[in-house]
């Protein structure tokens, strides 16, 4: 019975990387028209991405900023997992580094 309940586990686990593939080629989709290039420009600079969070004094204030950045860095890390051409992206500002 366990071997049973181990093969449903893993049919689960091979869903669950399937949808997560999915969703990875939708936020390229979606980012790669020239539209959603404005959007990401626009979500990673209010994201703060290329700012730093530390505010001395204020731990709220850095764990909120660190927060919105977090956020940022998640929607590049689905996009685009080269740290390279995350480092152009900051770098020069423009998106069209983060797509393979």
């Amino acid at each position: 019975m366990a071997r049973i309940w181990q093969r449903l586990r893993d049919l689960g686990k091979q869903d669950m990387a399937l949808e997560s593939m999915q969703l990875a080629m939708d936020y390229r989709a979606v980012f790669g028209t020239p539209g959603g290039q404005r959007v990401l420009a626009d979500l990673l600079q209010r994201a703060g991405l290329a700012q730093t969070t530390f505010r001395a004094g204020q731990a709220d204030m850095t764990a909120y900023l660190e927060g919105r950045r977090r956020i940022g860095l998640e929607v590049v890390e689905m996009i685009n997992s080269d740290p390279d051409a995350v480092a152009a992206m900051l770098s020069t500002g423009e998106t069209e580094h983060l797509y393979p």
